[in-house]
């Protein structure tokens, strides 16, 4: 077999490889340094690259959108991840600096509905709700963006949160509700999101379950008198299709 016909099926290998899952310049190197000669592997890789079928930029941009919509990751861990899996540090620096990630601390005493507050504080009959905007103004370019709740506090166990018309148990639940594009092309650049959340008087479908839940309130209206959690919105660009 002369050189040709062995770069050829090495390269049908490479690409089967690639072509069934995205892969990193270096995961492609180390599925095949052991069976590919070096020198003809980095060939294949840089042709293989300059018609786009290895491009860590885009590999960068698609993990980094599915650790933080499947994992509920920050883009500083999902930098660990992709580090892992041999990617350029300064690639992936590059790629975290033009996005953007915002934290904010919310406090369920300062969302209380004036006319359930309870001595400034949530308790057993409280309500209230808050809400998250998302401003892509300016971007040029499409905003993938997610919204994840971390570093959550002790909850009263029959508080509740709303959303969509569906009822959570936990605000870390909502992890993975909340996501979308903002268009760059288009008028609409900002996204509001409502969320209440209750803390009902009373819970429970029998005498018993309503007893229960009555002392587990009173438990949790003693001890906990606030309930924290962090508000995490990242904003990563989608680069425009070629």
């Amino acid at each position: 077999m002369n050189y040709s016909e062995e770069y050829d099926k090495a390269k049908s290998k490479v690409l089967k490889y690639i072509l069934y899952k995205k892969r990193s310049k270096q995961e492609v190197k180390n599925k095949f340094s052991s069976v590919i000669s070096n020198e003809m592997l980095e060939e294949i890789i840089d042709e293989l690259e300059e018609n786009g079928y290895i491009n860590d930029n885009s590999y960068i941009e698609r993990a980094v959108a599915e650790f933080i919509a499947l994992n509920n990751l920050s883009l500083k861990e999902v930098k660990y991840k992709l580090m892992a899996k041999g990617i350029s540090s300064s690639l992936i620096e590059d790629y975290i600096s033009e996005n953007e990630e915002k934290m904010q601390t919310i406090s369920l005493n300062s969302t209380i509905y004036n006319f359930t507050l309870a001595n400034g504080r949530i308790a057993p009959g409280t309500a209230g709700s808050f809400e998250i905007n998302i401003d892509g103004s300016g971007a040029g370019v499409a905003i993938f963006y997610t919204v994840n709740f971390q570093n959550e506090t002790e909850k009263p166990k029959n508080l509740k949160f709303k959303y969509d018309g569906k009822e959570f148990e936990s605000i870390e639940l909502l992890n993975h509700w909340i996501v979308g594009t903002i268009h760059g092309d288009t008028d609409a650049q900002q996204r509001s999101f409502i969320i209440e959340w209750e803390w009902p008087y009373e819970t429970g479908n029998t005498p018993e379950e309503i007893a229960e839940n009555d002392e587990r309130d009173t438990i949790d209206a003693k001890n906990i008198s606030d309930y924290r959690f962090d508000v995490v919105v990242t904003g990563t660009q989608v680069q425009p299709q070629k």
